[in-house]
């Protein structure tokens, strides 16, 4: 018992660094980057407030501890932006950081925590694909509210906005309210002059 509660604070120390690395999207304020952080909770509020529509689709519990964990490996690979990055040399990188998080931790739980990884990088279920599904959706909502700075800085197009999210409505195309909320923000997107 001493042994994993030892193992737990120094992986509860380690997993803080999560707060602490910044996203390619601009707050509302547009003082700061968002955090891998914000950008978890965010998603996580998204789904508790869908949360009686999602009931009977998919696992509630289940889908927020897809979306607490799923970006846990950027504590040491990092965050790139879809648009830009390298996605082979992402899915290396990432596997290295979900096979270091996994060590640190007590056998149980790193099993449980890379699989979490493993299962929502290869959308493998319901859960996984509601979960990448807001997480692509999420940063429609933050350059919405940062009048398209990261769109803007990074000259990213709608019509590359448009057809990175279309794979990803598909993906929950029996989710209605999901669907309907990614039509009207992608209409609100078409109409900014930016």
């Amino acid at each position: 018992m001493q042994d994993k509660a030892a193992k737990l604070i120094a992986f509860f120390k380690e997993a803080q660094k999560f707060r602490t690395i910044e996203r390619k999207l601009w707050t509302s304020n547009m003082e700061r980057m968002e955090s891998d952080a914000d950008h978890a909770w965010h998603i996580c509020m998204m789904i508790l407030l869908m949360e009686k529509e999602l009931k009977g689709k998919v696992d509630i519990l289940h889908t927020m501890k897809l979306a607490l964990t799923h970006d846990l490996v950027e504590i040491y690979s990092g965050d790139e932006l879809t648009f830009t990055k390298n996605k082979e040399r992402a899915r290396i990188e990432e596997e290295k950081s979900a096979r270091k998080l996994q060590g640190q931790l007590p056998e149980d739980l790193g099993k449980e925590l890379y699989d979490l990884w493993e299962e929502y990088e290869h959308v493998k279920t319901p859960e996984a694909k509601l979960v990448q599904a807001l997480d692509k959706f999420e940063p429609l909502i933050q350059n919405l509210v940062s009048d398209g700075k990261s769109w803007k800085v990074n000259r990213i197009t709608k019509d590359q906005i448009i057809e990175n999210k279309r794979q990803h409505i598909e993906n929950v195309s029996n989710h209605e309210l999901l669907v309907e909320i990614y039509k009207q923000v992608l209409d609100e997107v078409k109409k900014k002059e930016w």
